[in-house]
């Protein structure tokens, strides 16, 4: 049993890597594109949009493939993946860490 819920999370976050992973992939190309061809307009919000991938897709990506090897692991590791990456995340979101770290 607890084998198959492993096999089953291996291949859901195999799956997610990869659809991600082709997501990026395109968002990439659409924003070479754009900056050969110019065909979205400054300021736009699919401009926007393509940025924002470009900045938080690549971390979107590590944090599934580090999520892909840890469903091979213990829960204790699993649960340390994600304890890190919630860190990781909130960091990200404010660098004082909401006023807790005084600078």
């Amino acid at each position: 049993m607890e084998k198959e819920k492993n096999d089953q999370s291996k291949k859901l976050w195999d799956t997610l890597g990869l659809l991600l992973g082709m997501v990026m992939m395109l968002v990439y190309l659409l924003f070479v594109l754009n900056n050969v061809f110019d065909f979205i307009p400054p300021g736009s919000v699919w401009l926007r949009i393509i940025i924002n991938l470009t900045y938080y897709g690549p971390l979107a990506l590590i944090v599934i493939t580090t999520f892909e090897y840890a469903s091979k692991k213990s829960k204790s590791l699993k649960f340390i993946v994600l304890a890190i990456w919630a860190v990781i995340i909130l960091f990200s979101i404010s660098p004082d860490f909401f006023g807790l770290i005084k600078g």
